[in-house]
């Protein structure tokens, strides 16, 4: 969200798989799902009446249950109409007409963007849940929530007390069945009084999201301006069910802050907030992942300040625990990476580079995946793979490719998102081009690789999806 002010509306597509019909993903590993994940950007485009949600189980730990990654995916959007993309960690793919019979998403003249998507169980059932921000008429948001545990129209979901305004919305779960957090998911966003004050704000829910419950403390309350929180809930038994968050602070408009928090009373309060880096340079985009073996967090933000531009990383001194010193790892991948919201591909498209990062237990390492410019200078994106292991970083490496049909001309490949099988092997999906040699329509593709990039499965069509047309940019009120 970029803090409720006017600029081109930021959106994300989630596309529903075929995954039955599709021969093309015959030797795609059943314990996986390939949604793109991102909180990258998109300009407004015409979409379709459907809305289609996405989640993906991952394997927290070996001989764990599987667990559900929550995604915060970022705008889609038109009025009255609502488009999702999965970004942060789903694995199977589910339409969601259910939601448009409800109405209240698809069929008002309201602006519904940045929905989060997540599939719950407990010892009641299961539902799949949904978040977004609605703007109304006066073009203040607010988070409205749904499950399929209840099927209820779509309720708004009110701002804390003295805020008018929330957005950012970012789900994750606990798949614990003992302890705290059992089975609990949590919600985690912005809130404000634009342009006064700002927080992250952890709501939890215990019935697969048909109520929630507000934490007792907001993390951050200030004057200082806030950006994109995430969160995971560690599944270590050292540290077993508590919540990290992470977010951007930027102080006195110069000083760009990557933060992480711990609550270990379910969101309730916060008793660690600490600076993992600091600098006049631009640091965004803050994921935190919490190893289900070891207990350690890692979070990772890009310096879209560097030239060229750098991912890095840096991990917790203790498991479970956010003191101690954080060393920021600055040997991470370097890129031409796409900076801002004016920084477009083709067809005015604005896609920032986001890199989107998982623990691969099975190979004990980090695994990221991101979009890039080909050159300085460049508008055409192609999508990277790298490694961390505690030996450091392996290089990068590029993992999409171009259509020979296409010639010299090349198309954009962006918006990755990533999970791994039993075996550490990494499947990769993204947003591609190279269908149409004018750079104009994409379609969603996947490849299958080794954890160290080397490939399995060449880049490949799901054929589950009609381009779609990008429209041209268009300035509105809704902000990202």
């Amino acid at each position: 969200m970029k803090h409720f002010r006017g600029s081109l509306v930021v959106v994300a597509v989630l596309i529903l798989l075929g995954v039955a019909s599709s021969n093309a993903l015959a030797q795609v590993p059943t314990n996986l799902h390939y949604p793109p994940r991102t909180i990258g950007e998109l300009n407004k485009m015409a979409v379709s009446s459907f809305v289609y949600g996405v989640y993906r189980r991952h394997l927290s730990a070996p001989g764990a249950l599987p667990t559900v990654a929550s995604d915060e995916p970022t705008v889609a959007s038109g009025p009255g109409k609502l488009i999702t993309a999965a970004n942060r960690a789903p694995i199977a793919v589910a339409p969601y007409e259910s939601v448009i019979s409800q109405g209240t998403i698809t069929m008002d003249a309201a602006v519904d963007v940045e929905p989060a998507i997540i599939k719950q169980t407990n010892s009641t059932g299961s539902g799949t849940i949904i978040v977004h921000m609605k703007y109304d008429t006066n073009g203040l948001s607010n988070f409205y929530y749904y499950t399929t545990a209840n099927g209820n129209a779509p309720a708004k979901l009110d701002p804390p007390a003295y805020y008018t305004q929330t957005g950012d919305p970012f789900l994750t779960e606990s798949q614990l069945d003992s302890g705290q957090s059992q089975r609990r998911v949590y919600l985690t966003g912005l809130v404000t009084n634009f342009p006064f004050t700002w927080a992250v704000a952890v709501w939890h829910s215990d019935n697969l999201g048909q109520s929630w419950t507000l934490g007792t403390n907001l993390l951050a309350a200030g004057t200082s301006d806030l950006d994109k929180p995430t969160c995971d809930v560690s599944h270590h038994s050292g540290s077993a069910g508590y919540l990290f968050v992470a977010y951007r602070k930027i102080l006195y408009g110069t000083t760009h802050e990557i933060h992480v928090a711990r609550s270990t009373d379910g969101g309730n309060s916060f008793d660690q907030d600490v600076v993992v880096a600091s600098s006049t340079n631009v640091l965004n985009v803050a994921n935190v992942v919490v190893s289900s073996s070891s207990g350690y967090v890692y979070v990772n933000w890009v310096d879209f300040s560097a030239n060229p531009q750098k991912l890095y990383l840096a991990r917790s001194q203790y498991a479970g625990s956010l003191s101690g010193t954080w060393t920021p790892d600055s040997s991470g991948p370097t890129g031409y990476f796409f900076v801002n919201t004016g920084d477009y591909m083709n067809g005015n498209l604005r896609g920032m580079t986001v890199p989107m990062m998982r623990h691969n237990w099975p190979a004990g390492k980090l695994s990221l995946v991101w979009h890039e410019k080909e050159a300085s200078g460049s508008h055409l994106a192609d999508v990277y793979y790298a490694a961390y292991t505690t030996s450091g970083w392996q290089s990068k490496v590029k993992i999409s490719n171009e259509s020979p049909n296409c010639g010299s001309s090349h198309t954009d490949q962006f918006m990755p998102a990533l999970d791994h099988d039993s075996n550490g092997d990494v499947l990769v999906t993204y947003y591609d081009r190279q269908n149409n040699c004018s750079n104009s329509e994409y379609r969603l593709y996947f490849t299958k690789i080794t954890s160290s990039g080397s490939q399995l499965q060449a880049p490949t069509d799901a054929r589950a999806v009609r381009p779609r047309r990008l429209s041209r940019g268009v300035t509105t009120n809704v902000p990202m």
